[in-house]
């Protein structure tokens, strides 16, 4: 099991989360408001170690409107670079460090004065594989094994976070998988810069296919921000979305059907000749010498092509047929119609 992961960010309109030379002064104060608000209703906040030394947050809830808890720092550091009068070392919050193997090795001195500040979780071997941590958090593969933070930070009673990520964090976190909503503030501003930072980084996904799937459940102004607000799509996601659109389809054709029981059946004469409007024709298909029925549905007629579904027909026609005619009220089979 692991914690429930939204990843959170104030980025500008082209996606940067940070300018060429670090100023992350991106939000307006009504977002700041927002995000101190979230802070207080998740477990923990995770950030990576460039994160924790260029902005020495604190990491806390203490410009959140009304008093709360604060949640758990948790600050992804493989090689234990954290500096020890960090901010996130001070205030009346639970912090861990999260480390890999390599920093026990080369870091054992630092490793024990850390450990008096905070609780440090050892996950990952430490070897880096990945890009370059200069334009992000860095700890993503070969660093810290996130998965196994994760899960040792849900025995630890944290169910959820919010990630505050650089764009390399951002990344690992998105390619295995490891976030389950997004939430962006995007500020109307255009930074530009191949050097500053997007809000997701790392070695990216070969195809636009193959990228992270989002879906929009939010959206609204805030201050001079746009606030969006995405669950992110996963295999297991899209069967529940699966589920739920049959199970949506059945019991839709269920009201239909009890809609059809309380109907009056009636048809045409057998002698009756008609013609049928071209649109309706069209649609059904029909030819000389087919069969119908006639539903009438208050003051409209409702044409089906037998043997058609019924509860199709009367979805899709029931608000364009209507058809006038000489009826009875015994269910006769009509021998054919005029075109």
């Amino acid at each position: 099991m692991r914690p429930q992961v939204i990843l959170n960010a104030g980025m500008t309109l082209d996606g940067k989360i940070a300018s060429k030379i670090g100023d992350t002064k991106i939000s307006c104060k009504e977002d700041i408001m927002r995000v101190h608000e979230l802070r207080k209703k998740v477990d923990g906040i995770m950030v990576g170690i460039v994160t924790a030394i260029k902005d020495d947050p604190k990491l806390t809830a203490h410009k959140a409107k009304t008093p709360g808890k604060n949640p758990t720092r948790i600050v992804v550091d493989s090689r234990a670079r954290i500096p020890l009068d960090a901010n996130v070392f001070k205030g009346d919050a639970r912090t861990i460090i999260a480390v890999s193997k390599k920093a026990i090795k080369d870091e054992t001195r630092k490793l024990k004065e850390i450990e008096k500040r905070a609780e440090v979780i050892i996950c990952g071997e430490g070897e880096w594989k990945g890009d370059s941590d200069e334009n992000g958090d860095g700890d993503g593969e070969g660093g810290v094994d996130l998965k196994c933070l994760l899960e040792e930070l849900y025995d630890r009673g944290i169910k959820s976070i919010l990630l505050e990520g650089g764009g390399t964090l951002n990344w690992s976190m998105l390619e295995h998988g490891l976030v389950d909503r997004v939430s962006v503030a995007i500020t109307p501003k255009i930074v530009g810069g191949k050097r500053a930072v997007s809000l997701v980084g790392g070695r990216g996904f070969e195809t636009i296919a193959k990228g992270v799937g989002l879906e929009l459940k939010k959206h609204y102004e805030l201050g001079a921000d746009l606030i969006l607000e995405y669950d992110v799509i996963t295999h297991d996601s899209r069967l529940q979305k699966q589920k739920r659109t049959v199970k949506n389809k059945l019991q839709e054709q269920e009201n239909y059907k009890d809609k059809w029981k309380k109907m009056k059946i009636v048809k045409l004469s057998s002698k009756h000749q008609i013609t049928l409007p071209r649109i309706i024709r069209e649609d059904l298909g029909a030819k000389k010498g087919d069969r119908i029925t006639y539903i009438k549905d208050r003051d409209k007629w409702v044409i089906v092509k037998l043997p058609r579904d019924t509860v199709d027909a009367l979805r899709y026609f029931g608000k364009r047929a209507k058809l006038k005619g000489t009826v009875t009220e015994v269910h006769e089979e009509m021998e054919g119609w005029e075109k």
